[in-house]
């Protein structure tokens, strides 16, 4: 949204720079701000992000369920495969996993945070919600998103590597992370990678508001 509408740049700004003046040493950057619209009782599936997380209420209320991220809400192969982006974001989820959670209702004027990589799902309460997302990096989120990454490419070559390297390693993975995805940008631009295909159009004249290509 923020790329979209000069209102929410400037309201993503405040929202970063008021942050940064509460939580010292909190630096941030890559910044992204969505807006949620959803149907009663819609629910985001268990999944898990990538970058520093919010959910921002606005109208409605939903409750957030948050688990730990470890063992077994969430392995590292499966958070690697999430970075390396060759899994989707939803993960394995079995029922139990809420004896564990934490929940949070939230109403609008609302926020949560919670820490990186958590698993989370979203159930929607019996109203149409409006909620506002936002994404950040920081420096220590960049360094381990490389080495996570890194160690994806590791586990692929069958060699197991720790999410808490230090020293040289952790300077080496940043530095396999980084020549990995200049490659495979330069596939992208070269289509040489697969593409979704586009298989409908919006049309407010369809009873379902779609209309097939």
């Amino acid at each position: 949204m923020q790329e979209w509408d000069e209102g929410f740049r400037q309201i993503t700004s405040k929202i970063f720079d008021e942050l940064e003046v509460k939580v010292p040493g909190f630096e941030t950057f890559k910044h992204k701000t969505g807006m949620l619209i959803s149907s009663p009782g819609a629910q985001v599936y268990y999944h898990a992000d990538v970058p520093g997380q919010s959910l921002w209420q606005v109208k409605g209320h939903k409750d957030v369920y948050i688990y730990e991220n470890s063992d077994p809400f969430l392995s590292g192969e499966q958070l690697e495969g999430i970075f390396l982006g060759t899994t989707e974001e939803e993960i394995r989820f079995e029922p139990w996993y809420d004896e564990f959670a934490t929940k949070v209702t939230l109403s609008p004027g609302e926020m949560a945070h919670w820490p990186l990589n958590n698993p989370h799902r979203v159930e929607n309460h019996d109203e149409v919600n409006i909620s506002v997302t936002t994404e950040h990096f920081t420096k220590e989120i960049r360094d381990f998103y490389a080495i996570v990454y890194a160690n994806g490419l590791l586990r692929a070559a069958g060699i197991s590597g720790s999410r808490h390297s230090l020293g040289a390693m952790k300077y080496a993975k940043m530095a396999l992370a980084a020549a990995h995805k200049m490659i495979y940008k330069k596939m992208v631009r070269s289509g040489a990678t697969a593409k979704s295909p586009r298989s409908f159009k919006l049309d407010m004249a369809a009873p379902d508001f779609m209309s097939d290509l």
